[in-house]
């Protein structure tokens, strides 16, 4: 039988703490890169091209 100490419990929340801090700055960090890339598209759209008619 497996028994298991407060300490082997408590050793779990700082890790699962910064794993989900570490999951948040990920996708902040692809929203970021995608409204970027949304953003040159735009204005890309938005500017007349040079060498058309």
């Amino acid at each position: 039988m497996l028994d298991f100490s407060l300490w082997g419990w408590l050793f779990w929340i700082p890790v699962l703490a910064a794993e989900a801090k570490l999951r948040r700055a990920k996708k902040l960090g692809q929203e970021r890169v995608v409204a970027r890339i949304q953003a040159r598209h735009d204005e890309a759209r938005s500017k007349p091209s040079a060498g058309v008619a």
